[in-house]
């Protein structure tokens, strides 16, 4: 597979298992989507001090 393509497929599969851990976490705890992933992007910045990109979710 082209060098190219595999940077693709590998970042559609690592959006895939984020929406699907937010899915989960948000079905085990009994929250929205949305808040799972506001909770989710809150403490991604607070661990690596960077802005998180929200957009493609």
């Amino acid at each position: 597979m082209h060098p190219k393509r595999r940077d693709n497929q590998d970042r559609y599969l690592r959006a895939a298992q984020v929406k699907g851990f937010i899915k989960k976490t948000a079905d085990n705890k009994g929250l929205t989507k949305e808040q799972v992933h506001q909770r989710l992007t809150t403490n991604y910045k607070k661990m690596f001090k960077i802005e998180v990109l929200t957009h493609f979710w």
